[in-house]
């Protein structure tokens, strides 16, 4: 449909004015109207944006959102995503792999998407009695590299960044450290104290 001349002036219609009046004509169809009035709402979703310039104008009459999460938020939603569990494999089961997941990423894009099968080949692998580890390396080597000019700033960075902050701005009361840095990034009490572990292990190192 987004590369369809029709569909996509039909959707040109259908998203603008007040009313929004959709006009065409039907050499196969004789009985139905010439126009009539759309009064729904519309929701797209694409991976890629097409380049044509009639996408565009369907762009432009619609409000955009853009799904673009960093490694480390997309490993906070795996966590919050597999906090109780997953089809057999504890909590705990789940960390593992979440952190062996984050531990190995490298520079490479991560995707929600990944989580699931990953779970399931640490379930088939402790079936199997043989490590898991492999099976979830072989996948992060598929996936495809971050694009050096639109990579974010780490998201590790910010957190330790905020994590300065809070410390400097409570040093006595690790709870009011916890409560500035939550609400700063919007992250758990529990990634609260793993960044502060990885904060302060950073700051032993550096001495």
């Amino acid at each position: 449909m987004y590369s369809s001349m029709p569909h996509l002036g039909l959707l040109r219609s259908a998203l603008w004015g007040n009313p929004r009046i959709v006009t065409y004509n039907s050499s196969q169809l004789s009985n139905l109207p010439s126009s009539f009035e759309f009064t729904s709402r519309v929701i797209f979703a694409a991976n890629v944006i097409p380049k044509n310039d009639a996408f565009k104008a369907v762009l432009s009459r619609c409000d955009q959102f853009e799904l673009s999460a960093t490694n480390g938020e997309v490993i906070e939603m795996m966590r919050n995503l597999s906090s109780q569990g997953f089809h057999g494999v504890t909590p705990e089961e789940c960390e593992s792999v979440i952190d062996y997941i984050d531990a190995n990423a490298e520079d490479r894009q991560l995707s929600l998407r990944l989580l699931g099968p990953s779970l399931r080949k640490l379930k088939y692998a402790r079936d199997e009695g043989i490590d898991w580890r492999p099976l979830i390396k072989s996948q992060l080597m598929s996936l495809g590299r971050k694009q050096i000019a639109t990579k974010r700033i780490d998201n590790k960075s910010a957190d330790s960044k905020v994590m300065k902050q809070a410390m400097e701005k409570h040093p006595e009361s690790p709870s009011d450290q916890q409560a500035f840095w939550c609400d700063k990034t919007g992250k758990s009490r529990a990634s609260f104290f793993r960044a502060r572990q990885r904060f302060q292990k950073m700051l032993e190192e550096s001495e």
